[in-house]
């Protein structure tokens, strides 16, 4: 359904009476802020995880961990650099404040007593951390725990069907709204910056499956959160058996998120968080299990990303009674790459010396070239025999011709577009 409609889409400063008079050309259009190797100033909370405006969806099955994962975030986030982490999951926090936690699923006192959980755990990395500041830095919405005084509605569901049977934000949503503009007008030094919404399915108020009202309802979010410079994480779910295969557990993930396609497209950032799958990396959680239970690792993925340095990199958290570990670095140690993997890199090398000019890996190819040239490496290289052209996780892995270029292009060794040619940089980097 167009919902532009009235007077206001004739004026002159609509859209399409600006764009008739080419306002809208590339050369017309702001420049974001930049720095000196030209990544955009800023644009992100947390490096390459969490951008700074606009919707991120959190999804996994049930009881896997999103709320408590989220909750540690907002720790970090209202945290001070001085007395605590400077990063969350490996990335650097680029913006700290204020965060806003709404919530429809846990009760107000089971909320705080989670992050007075989280804040027992990180003491013990940070003796000094300023329990009592983060506490006051983060705001509980906790509809479950409203009496009728405070909140009189049926439900507290943030978008509706209002006139004409448009689907238009509730008087729920506006008043989030609200609250955030008043707030950070009165606190423009420490303003909110995010909201964390726990969950889709109890506080959308649609059909996730609803194409329109998703549409709908993500452009509101993410056109609102960039006037008002904070960002909106959503807590999504798996649908029924939407566990991964246990022979590819990372592949076809985004299928995995439940209702329509435009919770996985429009969104800035999707984010899977699940459990490993069957005996996926058994000896390796063997080695780092403190308890023995299934479900004490947990993956953490960034599945869609469209900030300029979404990290695909796979987390790997060991939690306990409500605090998560970072474990990564002990895992990536414990399942060390192996020769194989490397044999594939240095044979992708090779055939991508041989199709630039004299062998001298120095050059473009085009993708026709290039995808000719696997095509026959793969029948005659041993190290290439079964890898297929595309496939596997999104982003670096060697599962795949192109998860090897996503590799090599992380090492500066090449650079390419999505479907343009490869241009070759210094393959040489990449050994």
């Amino acid at each position: 359904m167009n919902d532009e409609t009235g007077p206001s889409s004739e004026t002159p400063s609509a859209w399409h009476v600006r764009a008739a008079t080419g306002d809208y050309r590339a050369s017309r259009t702001r420049r974001a802020a930049t720095d000196a190797d030209g990544r955009v100033v800023n644009d992100d909370v947390v490096r390459g995880m969490l951008p700074r405006t606009g919707a991120s969806v959190w999804f996994g099955e049930g009881s896997v961990g999103k709320t408590q994962l989220l909750l540690w975030l907002a720790v970090h986030l209202a945290g001070d650099p001085a007395f605590g982490p400077g990063e969350w999951l490996g990335r650097p926090i680029q913006r700290r404040g204020q965060v806003l936690v709404v919530s429809a699923e846990d009760l107000g006192e089971h909320l705080v007593g989670r992050l007075d959980s989280i804040l027992v755990g990180m003491r013990a990395a940070y003796p000094t951390i300023d329990a009592d500041r983060i506490r006051d830095r983060i705001h509980l919405l906790p509809f479950l725990s409203l009496g009728e005084g405070e909140f009189a509605g049926s439900n507290p569901t943030l978008f509706r069907r209002r006139r004409a049977r448009k689907w238009q934000p509730s008087k729920t949503l506006q008043r989030i709204e609200t609250f955030i503009d008043g707030w950070n007008a009165e606190h423009p030094g420490d303003p909110i910056i995010g909201v964390i919404i726990d969950s889709a399915v109890s506080l959308s108020g649609f059909d996730l499956a609803n194409a329109e009202a998703t549409t709908n309802f993500l452009f509101h979010l993410n056109r609102q959160s960039r006037r008002q410079d904070v960002f909106w994480a959503i807590i999504g779910h798996v649908v029924k058996a939407g566990r991964g295969e246990p022979k590819d557990p990372d592949a076809g993930a985004v299928s995995r998120l439940r209702g329509t396609a435009m919770w996985s497209t429009t969104p800035r950032t999707v984010v899977e968080v699940r459990l490993p799958v069957g005996d996926e990396d058994g000896e390796t959680r063997k080695a780092l299990s403190t308890s023995g239970d299934r479900r004490e690792l947990v993956y953490v993925t960034v599945v869609k990303g469209n900030n300029q340095d979404a990290d695909y990199t796979r987390r790997v958290l060991r939690r306990g009674s409500e605090v998560y570990e970072d474990v990564t670095g002990s895992f990536k140690a414990a399942v060390k790459v192996q020769p194989a993997d490397d044999d594939r890199i240095d044979a992708v090398i090779a055939m991508i010396r041989d199709l630039t000019d004299s062998g001298t890996g120095e050059g473009a190819i085009v993708r026709s070239q290039l995808n000719a040239a696997f095509e026959q490496a793969r029948r005659q290289v041993p190290a290439l025999a079964g890898l297929k052209a595309t496939g596997g996780p999104r982003g670096p892995h060697t599962k795949s011709l192109a998860g090897i270029l996503a590799i090599l292009k992380d090492r500066g060794a090449i650079s390419f577009s999505t479907s343009g040619p490869l241009s070759v940089i210094a393959l040489d980097a990449a050994l």
